[in-house]
């Protein structure tokens, strides 16, 4: 005799919120692995830069989210040599754009 499990609207729901943090975790997980991050921050520079009409030599963007925070480190050399820091908007996130670094307050540093 076979036993039929009635699932309710509740449990369907319950599912699909799991389901969709599953999906969600591993989309940033895979941004890390595969260089998105990347990729994204290094076009977000360019924009960013363009935009404000710095006078850039060359971006360069690290591969991970280190921190989790949506934005990607990157180095910005200027035409006359000097290099400032800026965090990148990162791939799969609503953030965009380019801001200065955090500051780190218990090490009392720039992360």
């Amino acid at each position: 005799m076979t036993t039929r499990t009635n699932y309710t609207l509740f449990n369907i729901l319950a599912a699909l919120v799991v389901l969709a943090i599953v999906i969600a975790g591993g989309m940033r997980l895979t941004a890390n692995w595969t260089g998105m991050h990347k990729l994204s921050a290094t076009s977000e520079a360019k924009a960013f830069a363009q935009e404000l009409d710095l006078d850039i030599e060359k971006v360069t963007c690290v591969k991970q989210d280190t921190d989790g925070d949506g934005y990607v480190s990157c180095m910005f050399k200027f035409t006359d040599g000097s290099l400032v820091p800026y965090e990148c908007a990162g791939a799969m996130n609503l953030n965009s754009g380019c801001r200065e670094p955090k500051i780190n307050v218990r090490d009392g540093g720039i992360r």
